[in-house]
């Protein structure tokens, strides 16, 4: 099946899920302390974050970096 756009998706156990090429995500080899245990395999996707609006450009700043924040301590 090919996704006809982005969107967020839900992810059903033992489903198989790979970035298309050219994607910005990637696929990367597990953590030293992961390699041979078979059990973890590391995605990494880019987050960006736009804020649209009538707001100040010190307010737009305030809410991006507590969103990071926020999003930096939800990952670990």
């Amino acid at each position: 099946m090919r996704v006809i756009s982005s969107g967020i998706a839900v992810v059903h156990e033992g489903e198989h899920i790979v970035p298309a090429e050219g994607a910005s995500a990637r696929f990367g080899p597990p953590p030293a302390s992961d390699v041979g245990s078979g059990s973890n395999i590391h995605y990494h996707f880019p987050v960006h974050v736009v804020v649209v609006g009538g707001l100040d450009e010190r307010v737009r700043t305030e809410i991006q970096e507590d969103l990071l924040d926020q999003l930096y301590r939800a990952l670990g």
